[in-house]
């Protein structure tokens, strides 16, 4: 079997090969013999000997495999990473903005309490006491709801009546232009 440079063929038959990866880092694949891809270990040296025997340290119990043939012909050539400040801030923001992405998503997706109350077990439902704290945060969700649609509601009239107040008061075209741009602002 030809080796594609940078691999190793262990006596298990899993073919472990090197390429380069993004931020000066190598990437392992281990594959079987029939391609399918079993795991991507990123790695920080060029030693792809000492990188490989490690792998089979961490992988594999007793008996461990062997390394039976190897291809190490070219040298692996590794991007240069600069931090710079710039960079650094950039990355910085680019992982809050996905922290915060991810929290939005979890917020929204989260489960209504009538599906976790349908699949729990009656016997391990609460009961009697112990099910106080469960009616208050319904009733409370119940408000809340309550609340926010009345609030919408009302917030909703007070506009209108404050955009047909403004519109009755324009009576030049500057006013008018005014309320235009104060209530019905274009992209």
């Amino acid at each position: 079997m030809a080796l594609v440079p940078n691999s190793a063929l262990l006596s298990n038959g899993i073919i472990l090969s090197a390429k380069p990866g993004t931020g000066g880092l190598i990437i392992v694949t281990a594959t079987d013999a029939n391609g399918i891809v079993i795991s991507e270990t990123p790695s920080l040296g060029t030693d792809l000997e000492a990188f490989y025997q490690y792998f089979i340290e961490v992988n594999y119990s007793d008996p461990r495999p062997t390394i039976i043939e190897r291809n190490y012909q070219e040298a692996i050539q590794l991007e240069e990473v600069k931090v710079t400040p710039k960079k650094l801030e950039q990355t910085r923001q680019e992982e809050a903005a996905t922290r915060q992405q991810a929290q939005e998503t979890t917020q929204s997706q989260q489960i209504p309490e009538s599906v976790i109350e349908d699949s729990t077990p009656e016997q391990v439902k609460p009961k009697g006491k112990n099910k106080l704290g469960q009616r208050i945060l319904s009733l409370g969700n119940q408000v809340l709801k309550l609340i926010i649609t009345k609030l919408q509601s009302l917030i909703g009239e007070y506009l209108l009546d404050q955009f047909i107040q403004a519109r009755n008061n324009a009576l030049t075209p500057e006013q008018i232009s005014q309320v235009k741009e104060q209530y019905c602002p274009t992209p």
